[in-house]
């Protein structure tokens, strides 16, 4: 792996990480989860249909405790559902995670916005959008 590459990525990614993080922090704290809670509706996220509390760890990067006591926590909010042992989000838990999804929108929407027209021009190009 080429480690200017990935440094160069870093160093320009940073402000945009902070921008989002910190909205997506108060998204989480707003919505009353913790942090495993919200790593699990994250792993819903990523992965189409109902999982075992197994595959909720594997995708959420948890272990599998802490994932069976999240997803009975959000099942107790009505943010998932259960049947047959495998857990899938409730209308609820998709306004949630596309609550997350606007929070991380804004959070881009705040990095974009204290761009110079120069930064701005130079991002576009980067990312080959029209002119």
């Amino acid at each position: 792996m080429n480690d200017s590459l990935v440094d160069a990525l870093e160093a320009r990614l940073a402000p945009v990480h902070a921008a989002v993080s910190g909205r997506i922090a108060r998204w989480i704290e707003e919505s009353r989860l913790t942090l495993h809670e919200a790593r699990v509706l994250f792993a819903f996220g990523e992965h189409e249909g109902p999982m075992t509390p197994a595959e909720i760890a594997e995708v959420g990067d948890v272990d599998v405790d802490a994932a069976y006591r999240a997803v009975h926590a959000l099942h107790g909010r009505g943010i998932t559902s259960e049947s047959d042992r495998h857990h899938e989000l409730t209308a609820a838990g998709h306004e949630l995670l596309a609550a997350c999804a606007e929070a991380r929108r804004e959070g881009i929407k705040r990095y974009v916005a204290r761009l110079s027209a120069d930064e701005v021009r130079e991002l576009e190009r980067a990312l080959r959008l029209p002119a």
